[in-house]
């Protein structure tokens, strides 16, 4: 046998390093479009989610003839919206247990929209049913023991990890530094007009305003007193439905990161276990606006603090390249950059503007 078909030849170390680098070269070109569906994939997800949710505060609506409460009361303490809505998002046992346990909620069968004298509070303590009288006279402070996420029995329900309200690109924790349920996703309180016009000439120091019944102008309102619950209904939006903001997508802001989890970590069941003033609304609300803008992490404009509260930790934000997904008040769900024009996106807030809206493309 010749000599020449018993020899093997053996790869040099030029030809091995450029194989390597080849490789290299084809990994470093295929990462990029793994990430990129990878992060389609999770952002249909988040889509999804928001979807659900628009339905549900429709169902909500179609049931109570409202829009769920932002938030009861004045202490930032109390179930806020997304509680509400559970048993439209399919989460039936969760609010059955919230219930049992004695958790108060809030629903509005009656009354005169914007300031509800009528409201009726469902307070369920074991076997126990109790309603306050048909106008709201006594001070809600009084019914703590029920509504207050963090003295009722629902505590610990409270604390339980709902898939449907987390965004799967998010990099937070599943839960607060006391163990309570995150959510991605908060209700929108309006534009920031009536937050920045007051807390620059207030400084953040009276319990009264902004009111939802005066100042605030979004689809869901946030209660400045014990006696009276905000809500608003379809025939109120008057920019039309498929203008205006009802629900976005939160993330990390200056008090929101993932190694600092208390005061405005937003939570589905909302509240602020680590309560310290009435203003600590980011648990559950956000608002729009040129300096609340989307992805706003970090910067003030010169704006006082809010009690300790950067303008950022009131700002929608993802941790979707260029933006940030929204439920308009027609359920539909639309991604909007931070790139969008601030003056278009602050009038997405209000419901009763009466000015343009373009969206973008």
């Amino acid at each position: 046998m010749s000599q020449r078909f018993r020899k093997w030849r053996a790869f040099t170390l030029v030809e091995l390093l450029v194989v390597i680098a080849i490789i290299g070269i084809l990994v470093a070109l295929l990462l990029p479009a793994i990430q990129a569906a990878r992060e389609a994939a999770r952002r249909t997800q988040c889509s999804n989610n928001l979807k659900q949710i628009g339905i549900a505060i429709h169902n909500f609506h179609d049931t109570y003839k409202r829009f769920p409460i932002g938030s009861p009361d004045d202490d930032c303490n109390s179930y806020s919206w997304s509680a509400y809505i559970l048993p439209f998002m399919e989460q039936a046992a969760i609010y059955d247990q919230l219930k049992n346990g004695g958790a108060g909620l809030v629903y509005i069968p009656g009354g005169d929209n914007l300031n509800v004298h009528g409201a009726f509070i469902e307070f369920v303590s074991g076997t126990t049913t109790y309603t306050p009288p048909a106008t709201l006279s006594q001070n809600t402070d009084t019914y703590n023991n029920w509504c207050q996420i963090s003295l009722n029995h629902g505590d610990s329900v409270a604390k339980s990890i709902l898939p449907a309200y987390m965004c799967p690109s998010d990099i937070l924790p599943h839960v607060d530094n006391n163990g309570y349920g995150k959510s991605n996703y908060c209700c929108s309180l309006g534009n920031e007009t009536p937050w920045v016009n007051y807390f620059s000439s207030n400084g953040a120091t009276s319990w009264t305003a902004p009111s939802g019944q005066t100042s605030q102008n979004g689809v869901f309102r946030f209660s400045q007193t014990n006696y009276h619950h905000y809500v608003t209904d379809m025939a109120q939006i008057t920019d039309g439905t498929s203008n205006v903001i009802a629900v976005g997508e939160v993330s990390v802001t200056v008090n929101v990161a993932p190694t600092q989890t208390d005061r405005v970590f937003p939570l589905w069941a909302g509240g602020n276990n680590d309560w310290a003033g009435q203003w600590r609304i980011s648990s559950f609300a956000r608002v729009t606006g040129q300096l609340a803008h989307i992805n706003n992490r970090n910067q003030d404009y010169g704006l006082p603090l809010i009690n300790s509260l950067h303008i950022s930790d009131f700002s929608f934000g993802s941790q979707h390249p260029g933006g940030a997904q929204f439920v308009l008040a027609d359920g539909s769900v639309r991604f909007l950059p931070d790139s969008i024009d601030p003056v278009v996106y602050s009038r997405l807030g209000d419901i009763q503007g009466g000015e343009p809206v373009f969206l973008p493309k």
